[in-house]
């Protein structure tokens, strides 16, 4: 797979981290977030610039090297992210336009891709 990133990106690659580790186990913690989330009883959102990705890497042909289930589950994450924006406290016009947009899309194109991966 890197090696299909840096075909793809070439010499607007800067780096790629290859030693990924998962998060840690952070199983201690739930007890403080139940009582956090009956406490509240809504959602909060981070506004945290260091939260912000400096970079995102769109390419459909990333999707032909992941197992099916991983393709869906990337554009599902996608739809609720779309939804989320709309339901958003800072939302306006411009952010609701690109939302359905993106929901239209998604609803269009992922179930093609689930029937056939390999037609991007």
């Amino acid at each position: 797979m890197i090696e299909r990133i840096q075909s793809l990106l070439d010499d607007s690659l800067v780096h790629i981290v290859e030693d990924v580790q998962p998060n840690p186990d952070v199983s201690y913690l739930k007890d403080v977030y139940e009582a956090f989330w009956q406490q509240a009883q809504k959602k909060y959102s981070l506004y945290l610039e260091q939260t912000w990705p400096t970079v995102a890497i769109i390419h459909p042909e990333l999707m032909l090297t992941v197992p099916e289930k991983v393709a869906v589950s990337t554009g599902l994450d996608a739809l609720s992210h779309a939804l989320e924006s709309i339901w958003n406290v800072n939302a306006n016009l411009i952010s609701d336009t690109f939302s359905i947009s993106a929901i239209q899309d998604i609803f269009t194109y992922l179930p093609l891709l689930q029937k056939d991966q390999g037609n991007i």
